[in-house]
Parts: C-alpha cells; structure tokens; sequence
C-alpha cells in the first residue's frame, strides 16, 4: 500500500469544485462548492472542508467526491 502522502492533492484552498454526493451524504446537495480548508486523509483518501456557495454550509468530504 502507498502512502498518500506520496500523492499530491488534487485540490487548494479556494478551488471551486463540483461536489458528486454518495451514499453518506445524502442530505448534502450535488453542486458548486468552495474549497475552504485541508483536512488530514482517512485512509488513502484526502479529505476536504467545502464551503457551499449558496448557503455558506461547510461540509467534509473525500477527494473521490469532488470533480
């Protein structure tokens, strides 16, 4: 197994990303978001604060969520 921090992270604080919600994310609607912090992986995956750009809610999502 790799470590993920070999891996450079896809995204940056203040990116604006286009969240694709899954099963643990029910409630938090597909859309425009704002990259707001970076969080520490959980397991091989980086982890993401977003900023909804509508609302202002902040969510903590996993990169494979993001495009």
């Amino acid at each position: 197994m790799t470590d993920i921090t070999a891996r450079e992270r896809r995204f940056k604080i203040g990116s604006v990303v286009n969240l694709i919600a899954d099963k643990y994310h029910r409630g938090t609607p597909d859309g425009i978001y704002k990259v707001a912090s970076l969080m520490p992986a959980e397991g091989q995956e980086y982890q993401y604060r977003i900023k909804d750009t509508r609302t202002g809610n902040v969510f903590v999502v996993r990169e494979n969520q993001l495009r």
